[in-house]
């Protein structure tokens, strides 16, 4: 498992220095590139395997993020399957309110760019489902909405040219449009999160563990999510013994 891990993830758990997209956002359109090559500094604290016939406590929670494009939603909900946990999707509740209103993602952004309620709704689902626990949360702002709740949080990432062919190819639209609509939405979304929250999206230091999702065919990466994030909650207490 060591290899899998070391070659498609890279690893927080919130040291100092250890990532360099942390520190120089800037250099990246989502400040992501560093997180596309794996970090070995935990080589040694993820060398043990999580025992079998374990399962996370009722209460855990586990938040996942990312730019648009990066599999959030498949991963996320694998994840929940794998553990047993609820799912929760911040961005269908977003897709189902642009619908009702016959609105595109990106007109709907711009109008909760104008509208605060918007996202102050789903803010506050997040932190209800959050408090329920036994959830996994997808949602760009997931982990900064729970980080008081959260026992792993996990930020999924791709390049940009990798995202931008998944959503065209998911919309049945043009790549160029894709890239075009994606950029604008993330430029809105970058603007309402700081003038709503304060909130810096190309800071990564709150997440335990990153993930580049294009390096990996689908279930490999699944694996390797799965069995990364069982690592954590084990060195953390979250896991108990499976009654089957």
């Amino acid at each position: 498992m060591a290899c899998a891990l070391h070659a498609a993830c890279h690893y927080a758990a919130r040291i100092p220095n250890l990532s360099e997209a942390e520190q120089n956002p800037q250099n990246d359109h989502q400040g992501l590139s560093a997180a596309h090559s794996a970090t070995r500094a935990f080589e040694r604290w993820f060398d043990k395997e999580p025992e079998s016939g374990r399962i996370p406590l009722p209460g855990a929670v586990i938040t996942v993020s990312g730019p648009h494009g990066t599999g959030k939603s498949t991963y996320a909900k694998a994840l929940a399957e794998a553990l047993s946990l609820r799912y929760v999707s911040a961005g269908e509740l977003f897709r189902d309110l642009a619908k009702q209103h016959k609105l595109s993602l990106e007109a709907f952004s711009h109008r909760a760019a104008a509208d605060p309620s918007i996202d102050r709704m789903l803010d506050e689902r997040t932190k209800a489902e959050a408090r329920k626990g036994g959830v996994v949360i997808d949602a760009q702002l997931g982990a900064w909405m729970v980080r008081d709740l959260a026992d792993v949080t996990v930020l999924l990432t791709a390049p940009d040219e990798v995202r931008f062919k998944r959503i065209a190819e998911r919309d049945g639209s043009k790549v160029a449009d894709a890239m075009r609509e994606t950029k604008n939405r993330e430029t809105i979304q970058k603007q309402r999160y700081r003038k709503y929250y304060g909130i810096d999206v190309t800071d990564l230091s709150i997440y335990d563990l990153k993930i580049d999702t294009s390096l990996y065919p689908i279930e490999k990466t699944k694996a390797t999510i799965i069995d990364a994030v069982r690592n954590f909650l084990m060195r953390r207490g979250k896991l108990k013994e499976s009654a089957s």
